[in-house]
Parts: C-alpha cells; sequence; structure tokens
C-alpha cells in the first residue's frame, strides 16, 4: 500500500480563496447566505491560539450550521461554503494556504 507522506497534506499549492468544488452537484441556479448568519458564524469564530480548543469550535458551528437548509444544495455544501468565515488569524491562513491541496469534498 502506497501512502502519503503527511507535508504533502499541509503544502501550500497557490493562492485559492474558494474551497474546491462540492463532490455533490448544487442544483440551484444561485443562492444568498444572509449577512446576518454570516455574521453569527463570525462570532464563533476560530482562530488557532493554544487556548482555543479546535474540537469545540467545530461541534458549535455544527450546530449551528443546522438553522440553514439552501434549496438545491447538499448540507454539507452549504457548510463547505460557511466554514471559511468561522476561521480568523492564524487559522485562516492555514486554511488559505492548504485548501488547494484538498480534493473533492
Amino acid at each position: 500500500m502506497e501512502s502519503t507522506p503527511i507535508y504533502q497534506f499541509s503544502a501550500p499549492k497557490g493562492a485559492c480563496l474558494e474551497p474546491p468544488p462540492s463532490s455533490q452537484p448544487i442544483n440551484t441556479e444561485g443562492y444568498d447566505i444572509r449577512l446576518g448568519f454570516i455574521a453569527l458564524v463570525r462570532e464563533l469564530s476560530f482562530e488557532g491560539r493554544e487556548d482555543e480548543n479546535p474540537y469545540t469550535h467545530l461541534r458549535e458551528f455544527l450546530q449551528l450550521c443546522t438553522f440553514i437548509a439552501i434549496p438545491g444544495m447538499s448540507h454539507d455544501t452549504v457548510k463547505w461554503k460557511l466554514f471559511p468565515f468561522s476561521l480568523t488569524g492564524k487559522a485562516r491562513k492555514w486554511y488559505d494556504r492548504t485548501v488547494g491541496s484538498v480534493e473533492g469534498n
């Protein structure tokens, strides 16, 4: 079995500001995520400080995402579109560097 070295999972792949395309089709011509909801997501932001718990952040983010649904879009895709808004500081820099290396989802 061939294994991928760990450094390839976090190596920058270029300036990519959008998450990779979803493996699940978006069956809507357009969608709108209200600014008020994005503001709620940002209130629960994760910066990546040592005193922050990433698992707590993910649990709270997932709970918040249960309140939004977009017709024609899977719930996982909605979460994937919102997740970058929940990150700031070091965590957002990490996301921007590594998101290009993620395939699928």
